[in-house]
């Protein structure tokens, strides 16, 4: 609409208090932005009508800013403080990035997470570690294995890195193992293992010497002629963890007849 004839003289308001788009568009006048309108309007003696910049014209007027809803710059857009959004005359204040959306005028993360957060996600040892934007599932005993170590004894947030927060350990003997750099005595036999003469030699890392498992382990001479230490165990199930072996009885070093996994 533009002002009419007999309406020779409008009062422009620029300030059209609005709380969203359906209040500007009932006076045709754009869209809400900061609780204030994006098209000027002027109040006539018919009501509140959208004009240009002129003094008042008609449709055709003489007035410098015509009949347009925008003309004569009759808005002055307001970008102050933001980063985004509406100017306030339809346009925009700019544009956010990659995983952003505009709350407010301000761009704002939409990323589950920022930097390299870990945090220790269930009982079987899974780390979530951030890759910059949501969290990736890290099984600790996969990534301690694939990085030269035994196993994982458990995850904790308080590492400060990856390798810490998952609890890597090189194995002891009687420990699983899948090469020899997973263990501390440098030798893998299906178990960390290492020469010796008595059962004493094969002290396991853990409490009172025992392995992973929680075994003793003893020195027993092998087909070989070796001397070498082995996991003991009760039945074949205690063996599981060592492809291949059974539990069998033996005769150590010490000529005590136990019972080791073996082949």
């Amino acid at each position: 609409m533009s002002c009419v004839s007999s309406c020779p003289s409008c009062s422009r308001s620029c300030k059209v208090i609005c709380f969203d788009d359906s209040d500007c568009q009932r006076v045709g006048a754009g869209t809400c932005h900061a609780k204030s309108c994006s098209l000027c309007t002027r109040t006539c003696s018919g009501g509140p009508t959208t004009c240009g910049g002129g003094t008042g014209g008609s449709s055709g007027g003489s007035g410098t800013g015509g009949s347009g809803a925008t003309g004569g710059g009759g808005c002055t857009p307001d970008c102050s403080g933001n980063e985004c959004g509406d100017d306030g005359c339809g346009n925009s204040c700019g544009s956010c990035g990659v995983n952003e959306e505009c709350k407010s005028g301000q761009c704002v993360s939409t990323c589950e997470c920022q930097g390299a957060e870990l945090q220790c996600a269930s009982a079987d040892f899974t780390i979530e570690q951030c890759d910059g934007c949501s969290f990736q599932p890290i099984h600790c005993g996969d990534y301690c294995t694939s990085n030269g170590y035994a196993y994982s004894t458990g995850c904790s947030v308080t590492g400060s890195s990856l390798l810490s927060s998952c609890r890597c350990e090189k194995g002891g003997i009687g420990d699983i193992c899948g090469a020899d750099e997973q263990c501390l005595s440098g030798e893998c036999s299906g178990w960390c293992s290492k020469d010796c003469e008595v059962w004493q030699d094969c002290d396991g890392k853990y409490s009172s010497g025992s392995n992973v498992n929680g075994f003793f382990n003893t020195c027993v001479a092998t087909n070989a002629g070796s001397k070498r230490c082995f996991p003991r165990c009760a039945t074949s199930a205690d063996c599981a963890d060592y492809p291949g072996t059974t539990c069998k009885d033996v005769t150590t070093t010490t000529n005590i007849t136990q019972k080791v996994c073996s082949l």
